[in-house]
């Protein structure tokens, strides 16, 4: 069951006119979803939640959907669609692309309220031919990605889409995949991981911890390693938001920041992108992993690649500026990437960032024909 404070929807719709008003960049994107009418689509799909009518589909039964469809499996690239139990016996889905004598292996983890699919295939229709992934397996990367827990088609916790018990337990799925693509590679193939906002934290946590030592290199982009723009949204449940994660651990309370783009119509049509208010449990441990992660920092000893926009309207940049000053790494290097926003996979002009990812993991991995 999804619970919602009644309100939610006025304040969406409140934070894009303010938007729209204010800030010149998201005049044509304004005018732009005017005329393709994603803003009705989102205010029907906010009704229908708030009412009951739209309910979030069940995880395992999307996942046999999908295998059955085959033509949904080419405009993905057919992958080797699979699951993986984790510590709480959840579900994990997965995404294996994998290549012939791979240079190097990619664990790309996506962002909050999002999937894999949303986040590193292509925008509109999130396809596999033309994006980031089907890139790297043309330069001789196998790629291997997931959807976390509570989102996309993984399980979620006491199944409560978009929500976690324990930030940790993202940490840990993390460093279970790893392994399990570790000693699917063999110890001679580099393992970089590619995390987006929230994935970015989950892997820099991840590269903190034990499992570091298996990892030959992080990718952050956008990375969660700041929450001030989502504290001065909800700047009013701050101090309840300890006790609302105890007693009401899925309670709807917390706003989320509204990027006004291209990936917004995607987002009202994707039924697996959580449109909802954040969950009190998780607006909690999502401070909390901040926190963590930046005390963790000089544990990071691996090659670090941060590219960060000044434009980012969901994850300021000060913490990835901040972050980069803590870690122990020899090399570790920040990119700005100011002619984007805040999906840098797959926003308009994601060539450019692309590039510099490349060109960081071939720096890190030995030409194909060594391995």
């Amino acid at each position: 069951m999804w619970l919602h404070f009644p309100f939610q929807d006025l304040v969406f719709w409140y934070r894009y006119l303010v938007m729209c008003v204010t800030r010149p960049e998201y005049r044509k994107a304004r005018w732009h979803g005017i005329f393709n009418g994603w803003w009705l689509m989102m205010l029907i799909r906010h009704i229908g939640e708030l009412l009951g009518l739209i309910s979030p589909p069940k995880a395992a039964v999307l996942r046999d959907q999908l295998e059955r469809c085959d033509d949904k499996v080419q405009e993905l690239g057919r992958p080797k669609l699979h699951t993986t139990i984790n510590a709480k016996g959840l579900h994990l889905q997965r995404f294996s692309y994998e290549v012939e004598k791979p240079r190097g292996a990619i664990i790309a983890m996506h962002g909050y309220a999002s999937h894999f699919r949303f986040c590193f295939l292509t925008l509109p229709g999130q396809k596999y031919y033309g994006s980031w992934i089907q890139k790297l397996n043309l330069e001789g990367f196998s790629v291997y990605a997931y959807d976390h827990q509570g989102h996309g088609l993984s399980d979620a916790w006491q199944d409560v889409r978009c929500n976690c018990e324990s930030f940790d337990d993202l940490v840990n799925d993390a460093a279970v995949v790893l392994n399990d693509v570790r000693t699917t590679v063999g110890g001679s193939v580099p393992v970089f991981m590619m995390g987006l906002s929230m994935g970015g934290n989950v892997a820099a946590q991840a590269a903190a911890g034990a499992a570091g030592r298996m990892l030959d290199g992080i990718v952050l982009l956008s990375p969660m390693l700041d929450m001030t723009i989502m504290k001065a949204a909800n700047r009013p449940f701050l101090p309840l938001l300890p006790m609302a994660s105890r007693i009401a651990p899925h309670l709807a309370v917390g706003s989320r920041p509204v990027h006004i783009e291209e990936v917004m119509l995607e987002m009202v049509l994707d039924p697996l992108f959580y449109t909802g208010l954040s969950r009190a449990r998780f607006g909690l441990e999502l401070m909390l992993a901040v926190e963590s992660v930046m005390s963790k920092a000089s544990s990071i000893r691996c090659p670090v690649l941060l590219v960060h926009s000044h434009k980012d309207g969901i994850v300021a940049p000060d913490g990835s500026k901040t972050f980069l000053q803590k870690v122990s790494s020899e090399k570790a290097d920040f990119v700005v990437a100011d002619e984007m926003y805040h999906h840098l996979p797959n926003e308009k002009g994601n060539e450019k960032t692309y590039e510099h990812v490349l060109q960081f993991l071939l720096a890190h991995a030995p030409p194909r024909d060594a391995t």
